[in-house]
């Protein structure tokens, strides 16, 4: 509604102006000739008309008609410049018309200075959407660089299982002792070189994108839990946060069930069993613990001493359900029992120390740890039967105790 007045509003002021100081001016001046004109040819007519009339003859007559055509016509210039001049001097200066073109000037300055503000401010803004286009574009890039270098490195490990999947490697990739060959066996491992160069791109990369991951968390992955790992930190910029680290569960609405020390229970029906002591450091309570199979290396006693010392059997370590719930803050003891991977019969645990044998590299004669895992599942609050793995490392050591660390607690379903 606004546009067709102020374009109609400017056709009249363009209108005006042309009529003002073209139309006006020359109009007036065409008059003013006329006038002179006719009030000078009259008389000369009628000067020639009475000279005819006395008998003149014709060239002095249209002599007499010139003449008196440019006396009147000096006449009429010299009234009109005494007229002019009368004007000038009597009639007062008009500031009237001067005021309204200082005016109009200024508010013209004021309106141009407006504009170059104005032009200025939208330059600045041009500028700064420059700026923030150019820093968004270099951050883009850089997040495609590191995509493209965490899928680099998933691919290459991945190209390792596929060539020897039943290399040491992919058992724990991270945890390089524990398939590093001895310096005069390098030449008869045939992936180990190209395993030694992934894991040292997967340090420096770690070093500089994922340092949050602690090292005894990777390194007690294996080859599926490291792709997943660097999955999580590419999906990291497209959906929320995975849960991994301990320091990510809220321990106010969370159970945290650690395993605290290896044993046996100090009274009741299991005193002469083994197991493992478990706390709940978490304000939630903890329903159906149990302990994940873990493969582990038995050593049975030898009872014929007649026969060889028989080979490590290679058994699960298992345990049932705890039957309770695990406040706050509370510990108890779960019952650990030993099972063969092709049988359903668990048999109990007793001596474990003296029967556990750690897995050992074939190449350099490192003992490695255990990896123990427990699951339980929360009751009640806002995470109310949501299931949780708590990792810790087991190792047994020269005086033939058992040691437990504690690793890290996640959600078996890692997005919160």
């Amino acid at each position: 509604m606004a546009e067709p007045k102020i374009s109609k509003l400017g056709e009249e002021v363009v209108h005006h102006s042309i009529w003002h100081f073209t139309g006006a001016p020359l109009l007036d001046s065409v008059a003013e000739q006329w006038k002179k004109r006719v009030g000078a040819t009259l008389p000369s007519v009628g000067a020639f008309i009475l000279s005819k009339l006395t008998g003149v003859g014709w060239w002095w007559a249209a002599a007499i008609f010139f003449l008196t055509f440019g006396v009147v016509w000096f006449g009429w210039h010299v009234l009109e410049w005494r007229r002019f001049f009368a004007k000038t001097a009597t009639q007062p200066v008009d500031a009237t018309n001067d005021q309204l073109n200082k005016a109009s000037d200024v508010a013209e300055a004021e309106k141009l200075k407006t504009l170059t503000q104005e032009l200025s401010t939208e330059r600045a803004k041009t500028k700064e959407m420059d700026r923030l286009l150019q820093e968004a574009g270099g951050q883009f890039r850089a997040e495609m660089d590191k995509h493209k270098e965490l899928t680099l490195l998933k691919e290459r490990a991945k190209a390792i299982r596929r060539r020897w999947p039943d290399a040491e490697f992919c058992r724990r990739p991270v945890f390089e002792e524990s398939w590093t060959p001895g310096p005069k066996q390098w030449d008869y491992v045939l992936w180990i070189y190209e395993a030694n160069e992934w894991h040292k791109a997967f340090t420096e990369c770690r070093m500089r994108l994922f340092p949050y991951f602690t090292e005894p968390y990777l390194q007690s992955l294996d080859l599926d839990g490291v792709l997943d790992c660097l999955d999580c930190v590419i999906m990291r910029y497209s959906i929320p946060g995975l849960c991994r680290q301990t320091s990510q569960l809220d321990p106010s609405t969370t159970p945290i069930v650690t395993i605290t020390e290896w044993g046996s229970p100090s009274s009741g029906d299991n005193v002469a069993k083994c197991g493992f002591r478990i706390r709940n450091g978490g304000m939630c309570p903890a329903v159906d613990i149990r302990l994940v199979p873990t493969p582990v290396l038995i050593q049975f006693p030898q009872t014929d001493r007649s026969v060889a010392q028989p080979e490590p059997s290679e058994m699960l370590l298992v345990s049932g359900y705890y039957i309770g719930v695990l406040g706050k803050h509370l510990s108890d003891f779960i019952v650990v029992g030993l099972r063969r991977e092709s049988g359903i019969q668990d048999m109990t645990a007793n001596n474990l120390e003296q029967m556990l044998k750690l897995y050992m590299n074939k190449w350099n004669g490192e003992r490695l740890s255990i990896l123990v895992p427990i699951e339980y599942e929360a009751k009640g609050g806002p995470n109310n039967g949501k299931k949780y793995i708590s990792r810790h490392e087991v190792r047994v050591t020269e005086s033939g105790s058992i040691q437990v660390s504690y690793i890290n607690t996640e959600p078996v379903a890692m997005l919160p």
